[in-house]
């Protein structure tokens, strides 16, 4: 991941270039390499091994971080049912949002696909980061002749 400064009214510094892609201090590894990626709240990609994986990211140019939590030291998780791991088709596109929800929390939305010619949505409580996913599928709907 990159970022890019395009304020030319500040001074660039070694560590702050102005209007330069310039790398974050963070890495996702094992991205599956067609991956799409979303954000909202938490940054959202496919692994390797096709499950779905998030991150919670504070953007702030050369100061980006991933939150302190309780995956290997960082706010990032497995969607999983259950105990079980999540999968996607391989380069499945991926789209997450936020939604307030009636009891005036917020729900996460994942969206992307598991058969091809579907659409999944998995949600969840967006404080609640060890929270259980619940899911939702669409199938395809077979016009009738």
């Amino acid at each position: 991941m990159y970022w890019k400064d395009n304020n030319r009214s500040g001074p660039a510094t070694p560590n702050h270039p102005i209007s330069t892609w310039t790398p974050v201090n963070i890495k996702v590894t094992g991205l599956q390499k067609d991956s799409s990626l979303g954000y909202t709240d938490y940054m959202i990609y496919q692994a390797q091994d096709t499950t779905i994986r998030g991150a919670n990211v504070t953007w702030g140019a050369e100061n980006t971080t991933v939150a302190q939590g309780n995956q290997n030291g960082l706010d990032t998780w497995i969607l999983q049912a259950g105990s079980q791991d999540i999968h996607a088709i391989r380069g499945t596109h991926l789209s997450i949002t936020a939604i307030a929800t009636a009891s005036k929390g917020r729900a996460m939305l994942a969206f992307f696909q598991q058969k091809g010619n579907d659409v999944r949505m998995y949600s969840r409580d967006v404080l609640n980061t060890g929270g259980l996913w619940s899911a939702a599928a669409q199938d395809p709907v077979t016009p009738s002749t």
